[in-house]
């Protein structure tokens, strides 16, 4: 091998991951196209889109699951019998989500004998009055934290929950991606309401330049005039300013903060979640009073709001006839 030839070797970028590659093109695609124009920005992205494809995989694999959701389950298993009130707002919750019945009418969900789903649910405590037997003497009106799930959202449907976790690494990139754009556009609606003020002050500025040729400017024009163009000033000041923060560069590196910051953000974060709750739904703290230790994983989310989420197995067998649903209250 030739000596240029081992210089254009050594100089030559190592090649990404395809999954790193794959990653960044879908993010370029969902941020801006034109970012493509910047020399080198596969590498540029490379090292922060390791980092959050890393974080983003480390978070699925603590999901937890797949559990089984079924009438059978929910008699059996006191972490199904505590996300919902009864086995028959299981049944209807899954059979009305208008994702998992179109999943289960087309391939590959027609060949399946189950869908493997993110669910996500809130998690909702209330101090209550309760019944309470203390000391063996049954007592009312005891202060008492009851624990209930609201709303139902299932993402990602699957024939298995490899298939799951992969659809979900999508979601969360894509979540950069919006915080990416987010700033992108406030910079954008910042140019723009300093176009549209730069655009008042050159038309009050003339406005004041035409009345001080006539009769009613009245005492303070200079001061009026000079305060107007101070205004000015500091608005092309701004403007000019603003112009770096637009270059294509500028919008690559807040990307690729962005990436970087996976999982030191606050945002798109897992956390495990122990709690006893009894069958009744009672949050019971005390170690000496039956009650079931369930695992949960709390996902915060872009928004901020906190969902409870695991991976789940709902049986094709389980899901109500469209005849059933539409006659339930």
């Amino acid at each position: 091998m030739g000596l240029l030839a081992r210089l254009a070797g050594w100089l030559r970028p190592d090649p990404l991951p395809e999954a790193a590659a794959d990653a960044i093109e879908t993010l370029i695609d969902a941020v801006d196209p034109r970012l493509r124009l910047v020399p080198g920005y596969r590498q540029q992205l490379a090292p922060a889109m390791t980092h959050a494809l890393a974080y983003i995989d480390a978070l699925l694999a603590r999901i937890p699951g797949p559990l089984e959701c079924s009438r059978e389950a929910w008699g059996s298993d006191p972490r199904v019998h505590a996300l919902f009130g009864s086995a028959d707002e299981l049944e209807l919750a899954f059979s009305l989500d208008r994702g998992l019945r179109v999943w289960f009418a087309v391939p590959p969900g027609s060949l399946a004998d189950a869908a493997y789903v993110l669910l996500a649910r809130r998690r909702c405590e209330r101090e209550v009055f309760g019944v309470a037997l203390e000391g063996g003497v049954m007592r009312r009106d005891v202060p008492q934290v009851t624990v209930g799930f609201e709303g139902f959202y299932l993402l990602e449907p699957a024939a298995d929950a490899e298939a799951v976790r992969t659809g979900l690494r999508w979601r969360l990139l894509q979540g950069y991606a919006a915080r990416a754009l987010e700033r992108i556009q406030a910079v954008q609606a910042r140019h723009e309401a300093l176009g549209l003020e730069r655009s008042r002050l050159l038309a009050k500025r003339k406005a004041l330049e035409v009345a001080r040729r006539g009769l009613d400017f009245g005492e303070d024009s200079e001061a009026r005039l000079a305060a107007v163009a101070a205004s000015l000033a500091d608005t092309e000041r701004q403007q000019r300013e603003l112009v770096a923060e637009q270059a294509l560069e500028r919008y690559l590196e807040q990307l690729a903060g962005i990436l970087a910051g996976a999982g030191a953000d606050g945002v798109q974060q897992l956390a495990a979640v122990s709690l006893r709750i009894d069958r009744l739904g009672v949050r019971q703290d005390a170690p000496d009073v039956e009650a079931d230790t369930l695992e949960f994983a709390d996902f915060t989310a872009r928004d901020g709001a906190v969902w409870t989420v695991l991976l789940v197995r709902y049986p094709r067998a389980a899901m109500l006839a469209p005849e059933r649903v539409q006659r339930q209250p």
